[in-house]
């Protein structure tokens, strides 16, 4: 392993050290508003860079959820930088990712008609990595001008097959934007080029595809009963631990019963029951969760390693988000408790995502 790639590993792995711990879990669900939330996040946590440049010590949820997103940002340009800095070209992975969070939230905005308020979600500091112009899309008032603004991308293909006489449906935007990406998933990690290192990552990225997808069948299957939704599943795309068959058998699936059989012969068994589970989001996100702890506790790859502790960062911070709208909405700490993914593995991985 090279002394770049070692650098990689070191701040992935460092930063991975600074996460929550279940003391700071049991500290951010006793308080008693979002202030209380605030002043912890920033006293006690590795989220305080994300308060930089701010006075006020009110916070309401949105704009606290936005203290904990810029954080987020400025965790992944750190290690994009350093990928970028030693010469490694992973990073443009998630550098591509991002852009096209970047476009669905601000399409999300204009759906809403609040354009303006997008700069505000948005963290300068990973402004330079990216090859959209943010500034110019805060801008944008309709459907056509955001069109104009991403057609000289290689977004803008894609954006404009969603455009239905200007109109705007978010579901199919993140559906079209989702698969394109998942279809130049396997060139985005060319750059890896040391055999088991690919392999290794490859199969990081096909658990975190199958499981936004078998999320997303669920959740059609589940309250769509003519399955109609089905046609904004995202598929996983050529990364993937699923076979074609296994595949095609869960699309025709008409319960989470009949998912649950076939996925108890794939590599995915220890999900099953998902049929007695209130919350698949959260059910998903915490096997996810644990499986990026053991990667990144065992693994000597500095791509498996950089890429499991961006996911488990961001599945953190909707730990967060959710503990911010719990309080928001009234919820108990013992009721938000049940909402939280990342906590009971935070210092010892009582359960891996094997299920041992």
């Amino acid at each position: 392993m090279s002394n770049a790639e070692n650098a990689v590993l070191a701040v992935s792995r460092a930063l991975h050290g600074k996460r929550l711990t279940d003391d700071d879990y049991i500290h951010l669900l006793s308080a008693k508003n979002t202030d209380e939330i605030a002043s912890y996040l920033k006293s006690s946590t590795y989220y305080a860079d994300g308060f930089e440049g701010i006075t006020s010590g009110v916070f309401s949820a949105t704009a606290l959820e936005r203290v904990v997103n810029r954080s987020m940002f400025n965790k992944v340009a750190k290690l994009c930088k350093l990928e970028y800095i030693i010469g490694q070209d992973f990073y443009k992975y998630f550098i591509t990712k991002l852009e096209i969070e970047q476009i669905l939230r601000c399409v999300s905005y204009l759906i809403i008609g609040e354009s303006d308020s997008y700069l505000m979600d948005f963290c300068s500091s990973i402004e330079r990595e990216l090859q959209i112009d943010i500034y110019a899309m805060a801008k944008a008032e309709s459907p056509d001008e955001l069109s104009d603004i991403l057609r000289p991308t290689v977004y803008g293909k894609v954006f404009d097959r969603c455009l239905v006489s200007g109109e705007i449906n978010l579901l199919n935007f993140e559906t079209a934007f989702n698969s394109w990406f998942r279809q130049c998933a396997a060139k985005l990690t060319e750059s890896v080029n040391h055999g088991k290192q690919k392999k290794a990552i490859t199969d990081c990225i096909s658990h975190h595809n199958d499981i936004e997808f078998i999320c997303q069948l669920v959740r059609a299957v589940k309250y769509y009963k003519d399955n109609q939704p089905l046609r904004t599943v995202v598929m996983p795309g050529t990364m993937t631990l699923l076979s074609d068959k296994q595949t095609d058998a869960l699309l025709k699936c008409e319960s989470v019963e009949q998912i649950d059989e076939i996925l108890s012969d794939t590599a995915y068994k220890s999900l099953v029951p998902l049929s007695g589970k209130s919350d698949i989001k959260c059910a998903l996100d915490r096997y996810f969760a644990q499986y990026c702890a053991k990667q990144i506790r065992f693994s000597t790859y500095p791509s498996v390693i950089m890429y499991c502790y961006m996911c488990r960062m961001k599945i953190e911070g909707t730990d967060i988000i959710r503990i911010i709208e719990g309080k928001r909405y009234g919820m108990s700490s013992e009721q938000i408790s049940r909402f939280i993914c990342c906590a009971e593995i935070n210092n010892n991985d009582r359960r891996d995502a094997d299920g041992n």
